[in-house]
């Protein structure tokens, strides 16, 4: 819980061990990772880049949940000393209890993990334009795979 910074205006997701962290979910058709801003990708050190496959599914498929659901297995496995910061960060993301969480069903398939690094493919605030201050951009997959790294790689 305390590595999910991203809540509290963090520019990446999480921050694990000193190594940011940014997780993006995409579809079984994305071609493309969204990048939500300049400063997303730009940091002193290596950032690692997760892509996590999120597709649609049945109550009645294995592994099947729903974001309700996944919000409260994090709670009831987190305990109470860290659920009241759990929910803190939860609100600060937009969060909020709603019957339609309970509504639509998700799998995850598969997580990928890349090196962002000085040679991957990004926008940053000291590669734009003098002037260009803030920035949306995609980047595609293809040109991501030579950044791919093992699973185990980034923890090592």
């Amino acid at each position: 819980v305390n590595a999910w910074v991203g809540p509290s205006d963090a520019p990446q997701d999480f921050l694990l061990a000193g190594t940011p962290l940014e997780v993006k979910t995409i579809t079984p058709t994305a071609t493309t990772v969204k990048i939500s801003s300049l400063e997303q990708l730009d940091a002193s050190t290596t950032i690692i880049l997760a892509t996590v496959l999120l597709s649609p599914s049945s109550q009645q498929q294995h592994g099947a949940f729903t974001p309700a659901q996944l919000v409260q297995t994090i709670r009831d496995e987190i305990g109470e000393t860290l659920r009241v910061e759990f929910d803190l960060r939860l609100a600060e993301a937009g969060y909020e209890e709603q019957a339609e969480y309970n509504n639509n069903w998700y799998e995850t398939s598969s997580t990928r993990y890349y090196r962002v690094d000085h040679d991957f493919p990004r926008l940053t605030t000291t590669s734009v334009p003098s002037g260009v201050t803030a920035a949306n951009y995609d980047v595609t997959l293809s040109s991501m795979a030579p950044y791919e790294l093992l699973e185990t790689e980034p923890w090592t």
